[in-house]
């Protein structure tokens, strides 16, 4: 049988075309599955808040930040075990199932307010954002703020679907949404950057405290 150094050429070129389209998939399907998030966003001085993380990190630390008028230090938590953790398909509604990486127990002295962990992956730092509350209600203050994490969900993409659109052909949207999965928007933050963080910074500056 004879094969013509033209169809030799084709095939090994074809061959390399899908060897580097498989590459690339693998690497972005990777880079998708990174990211963290909290077995709840409000936790009390005193308890424990489970962080699921998928990171390129073989080890890594997790920065604890408030989030007032600036990005104020806590405190770390070092030599970690990573691992990227595979997305299934209906992490947008079931939520991704991730295993718990890290447990964080909550100081008595911290401070209520808005909270983050942030923890290395291969496209930079990433957020788990979280609020700590007061022991008793109007004991640290008496001013309220709503933090509207059902919008941060309705326009989240990761894992496939948001409330308004789908990445899926003849799919506009999702009808139910998890919580258990990482914000898509801004490495982790959500929405809080878009206008919960204005109203927080000129609290701090104000000496307002809430």
């Amino acid at each position: 049988m004879y094969i013509s150094n033209k169809l030799v050429i084709n095939y090994r070129l074809s061959f390399h075309f899908l060897t580097l389209i498989i590459l690339i998939f693998s690497t972005f399907s990777n880079a998708q599955d990174e990211g963290g998030y909290a077995n709840k966003f409000s936790v009390l001085p005193g308890d424990s808040l489970e962080l699921h993380i998928s990171t390129s990190k073989n080890l890594f630390d997790i920065n604890i930040f408030k989030l007032d008028s600036k990005k104020r230090f806590i405190e770390t938590y070092t030599s970690i075990y990573g691992g990227v953790i595979v997305t299934p398909d209906t992490a947008s509604t079931l939520g991704c199932s991730w295993p718990t990486s890290f447990i964080l127990n909550v100081k008595q002295d911290w401070i209520p307010g808005i909270y983050t962990a942030e923890f290395p992956t291969s496209q930079g730092n990433k957020e788990i954002v979280f609020n700590v509350k007061a022991k008793s209600p109007g004991e640290f203050s008496k001013i309220v703020i709503e933090i509207p994490i059902n919008d941060w969900q309705a326009y989240n993409l990761f894992g496939g679907y948001d409330f308004y659109q789908s990445p899926y052909p003849g799919i506009k949207q999702g009808y139910n949404l998890s919580f258990e999965r990482p914000y898509k928007q801004d490495n982790g933050f959500g929405e809080l950057f878009k206008w919960e963080s204005h109203l927080i910074s000129w609290l701090d500056k104000e000496n307002i405290k809430v």
